[in-house]
């Protein structure tokens, strides 16, 4: 007898260029010889003696020898298992799979190709609560961070936090297309991240996110530091993390760009962001940030950079928005806005800049002086001037004295004025 194999409408195999000379139908032991072969179907001649009941017209597994071939033979076509080397009837002609129907997954050992084209996958949503129990498809369903964060790598995820309190007690590596972290509320007050602290190497460290090649957005929540573990350690960070967010790292390098909108943040440790080794972006819209304790910057620059967007937004007076191992800080108090590309950071600032303690920071140094200096009032100590001559208000013993005196480069003085009458060199001019 002779079995024939038909292929579905559309198929792109072409026994012919198998090279297919047997089959065997797995179970019963029955083996056929190739009798012909077609574009679209492939018959094989079975012993004249073979019973029709020991073949299933609906279903039955078959392989194909020489090459290997296996699949399921039934009623709606087939599918293959199990194959040698398949090649296409022609160059650049035919497709595996459509853009409607595609191939869930392709495991290879290596791909040799021109070009590869890809389509981003689906954003995913996932619900969390703090006590989680669900498989995260639904707000009915939640599931919890620690189980929202491990699925988020390598995907694009959206995670949705409903009202409460979470903490991050371990570290996460995240090298996701795209992830995102928001209040289901959209009110940061009700939504609070906390990150843990444990001691390693002597030193406090938070446990934290690592952005791997990663674009990650908070959305609507409230960032915070947890207190140190050891009181009688101080902060630190451990190679590639540390603090409660790591942007890239090395070996290789990698990059990650944090989107802060519509938070809070609350920091009282001393770096709330690590960019290391890496060249990253930190963007902080309508969000405020409250520095307190050990702070003294939101970002620590470890032999990386990062571009830093600013709007509407504000922090804690005095304390620095980044700082960096090579010295480079920024330092406001407030709010900044109207930064563009023709702009510095500090073009238009709507309000006080004050150093964070008394009579300790300067202005431009002997070397590096700034140009001119335009204001209404100037409330002034001593006034020193490029020929080493020096207005003061203090007397010859230190103290503060109701006038002035101008002395010379050797500190002697030339010129003192008072309610009492004006001296020259020391003599009393008369008649003034």
């Amino acid at each position: 007898m002779v079995v024939r194999i038909d292929l579905e409408k559309g198929s792109r195999i072409d026994f012919r260029r198998l090279g297919v000379e047997q089959i065997k139908f797995v179970g019963s032991g029955l083996k056929g010889k190739l009798e012909s072969i077609g574009v679209n179907h492939i018959s094989f001649k079975l012993p004249d003696d073979t019973e029709v009941a020991r073949l299933n017209p609906d279903s039955s597994s078959f392989e194909l020898i020489k090459p290997k071939l296996q699949g399921d033979l039934n009623a709606n076509g087939y599918r293959v298992t199990n194959v040698g080397n398949v090649l296409p009837n022609s160059d650049n002609t035919y497709s595996l799979g459509s853009e409607s129907v595609r191939w869930k997954e392709v495991n290879s050992v290596s791909v040799v190709s021109n070009h590869v084209k890809a389509k981003w996958q689906d954003i995913e949503t996932i619900y969390v609560s703090p006590d989680g129990g669900g498989d995260g498809s639904s707000p009915d369903k939640p599931t919890t961070l620690d189980d929202a964060l491990t699925r988020s790598r390598a995907r694009r995820v959206v995670i949705v936090l409903a009202d409460g309190e979470y903490h991050i007690r371990k570290n996460y590596e995240l090298f996701g297309d795209y992830i995102e972290i928001k209040s289901q509320s959209g009110d940061a007050s009700k939504v609070k991240i906390v990150f843990d602290t444990y001691v390693s190497g002597g030193v406090n460290l938070s446990y934290g996110l690592h952005l791997l090649n990663t674009i990650l957005v908070l959305r609507g929540v409230t960032l915070e530091n947890a207190p140190k573990a050891d009181d009688s350690l101080g902060w630190g960070v451990s190679g590639q993390m540390g603090t409660p967010i790591v942007v890239g790292g090395s070996t290789p390098c990698k990059w990650g760009t944090v989107f802060i909108h519509g938070c809070v943040v609350s920091q009282t440790r001393d770096y709330f962001i690590l960019s290391k080794h890496t060249c990253g972006v930190v963007s902080i819209r309508d969000s405020t940030i409250n520095m307190s304790g050990d702070a003294i910057a939101l970002i620590i620059n470890s032999f990386g950079g990062v571009c830093i967007g600013w709007y509407n937004s504000s922090i804690t007076s005095g304390y620095k928005l980044t700082t960096g191992l090579q010295g480079r800080d920024v330092l406001f108090s407030g709010n900044i806005n109207s930064v563009s590309a023709s702009k510095t950071w500090f073009s238009e600032v709507p309000e006080s800049v004050l150093p964070k303690s008394d009579n300790a920071y300067d202005l431009g140094s002997e070397s590096l002086r700034w140009a001119n200096v335009y204001a209404v009032n100037i409330y002034a100590g001593d006034i020193n001037l490029d020929n080493n001559w020096r207005i003061t208000e203090y007397d010859e013993n230190g103290k503060l004295m109701n006038g002035v005196r101008i002395l010379n480069a050797r500190g002697e003085e030339v010129l003192r004025i008072t309610e009492d009458g004006v001296w020259f060199k020391g003599k009393k001019i008369t008649g003034v």
